[in-house]
């Protein structure tokens, strides 16, 4: 084709039919999000940069207007060809990061035996792995072998109940959202503990995580509407 020669709809009706009409399978795709993002064209999963593709990939472009994808968001998503109706027709799958706090069924219970002597008591979720650490401090003395053992008992306990918190967020969030981490610094002085028996008792009963909020959207390219228009840049 000469470059001096501009497409038309007709011209791109035409190279897409032709590809099908050998089995080859044609797809739109694009993926970005955070100032970065592209569109590509496939022929049977490979990348294809014929004038016909490139013309399809801008106009792709146009369709998803993201521009120059900034933004905290994430953005992926394919459209094929469908020859019967010389469309392209898929689905974007839009996502943005937001902070969430869950209320547990189960709560979990901090009990420290009044033996041990504290001011406050510092929790540390790793995020990524969901683990907590847990550290305690008192002002005046330190703690006994016995005192960490106890509070590495709480760190082991926490750690079980941070995973069954998880597969409770994961079930009531379905395909909604997408937990991505829950990086957290909870702290509790000891007046925050009430007195039950020989212990003193806290109840911590929420989650805080960020997750991805994920908005599927149609795509569709219908060349048959863009005949209307006949000459194309």
């Amino acid at each position: 084709m000469s470059e001096d020669k501009k497409l038309t709809i007709q011209d791109i009706i035409k190279w897409c039919d032709e590809q099908t009409e050998q089995g080859f399978d044609l797809k739109l795709c694009w993926e970005g999000g955070g100032d970065s993002g592209w569109c590509w064209f496939e022929i049977d999963g490979e990348k294809c940069s014929q004038p016909e593709a490139e013309w399809l990939i801008e106009k792709m472009y146009d369709v998803l207007d993201y521009g120059s994808w900034a933004g905290e968001f994430s953005t992926s998503g394919e459209a094929e060809y469908n020859p019967e109706t010389k469309e392209f027709d898929g689905t974007d799958y839009f996502s943005t990061e937001d902070s969430f706090v869950h209320t547990c069924s189960k709560p979990f219970t901090i009990k420290i035996p009044k033996t041990i002597h504290f001011d406050t008591l510092h929790m540390e979720c790793e995020g990524e792995d969901y683990s907590f650490n847990i550290n305690a401090s008192v002002t005046n003395g330190f703690f006994s072998k016995e005192s960490e053992a106890y509070f590495d008992k709480i760190e082991t306990e926490i750690n079980a109940w941070s995973e069954d918190v998880l597969d409770e967020i994961n079930r009531e969030i379905g395909d909604d959202q997408e937990v991505t981490s829950a990086y957290q610094d909870y702290d509790f002085d000891k007046s925050d503990f009430t007195e039950e028996g020989d212990f003193l008792v806290h109840v911590f009963s929420y989650y805080q995580y960020r997750a991805y909020q994920n908005e599927p959207n149609g795509v569709n390219i219908n060349l048959l509407d863009l005949l209307e228009d006949e000459t194309v840049d």
